[in-house]
């Protein structure tokens, strides 16, 4: 019975473990996020009073571009080389879950990982070179 007992609570203090895991690293996106969106907003209307001096066309101004660009910049301030590894590696589906899957922002996040994944590809396909 107490042998039950505590196979019980070790497997729940893991299942605890593993979750509160996943919530940490997706905090830290979130927050690297949150970070990029507030630099992206903080831009715009410098970027509108510019492109409005030399008679650019707003439309062709590539905001979601820019958008992701920012949030990579915020996103490599909080990440170490060996981390950031780790994270293009294996949390492409840290988002993904059925209550999330569809969701507008998992579409950004994949966005964005993938931006990031061709980046580190490309990189070290460089590394190689040299």
């Amino acid at each position: 019975m107490n042998d039950t007992i505590i196979w019980i609570l070790l497997a729940v203090n893991v299942y605890l473990w593993i979750s509160l895991k996943k919530e940490k690293k997706r905090l830290r996106v979130l927050t690297s996020f949150v970070s990029g969106l507030v630099r992206y907003v903080s831009k715009v209307p410098a970027m509108i009073e510019e492109g409005m001096n030399k008679g650019v066309n707003i439309r062709d101004v590539k905001g979601y571009d820019i958008v992701l660009k920012d949030i990579a910049d915020s996103f490599e301030l909080d990440f170490w080389a060996t981390p950031y590894d780790k994270f293009i590696k294996s949390d492409r589906n840290l988002f993904y879950e059925e209550k999330m899957g569809n969701d507008g922002f998992n579409t950004i996040f994949l966005d964005f990982y993938d931006k990031c994944l061709k980046e580190q590809h490309k990189n070290q396909h460089d590394k190689d070179k040299k």
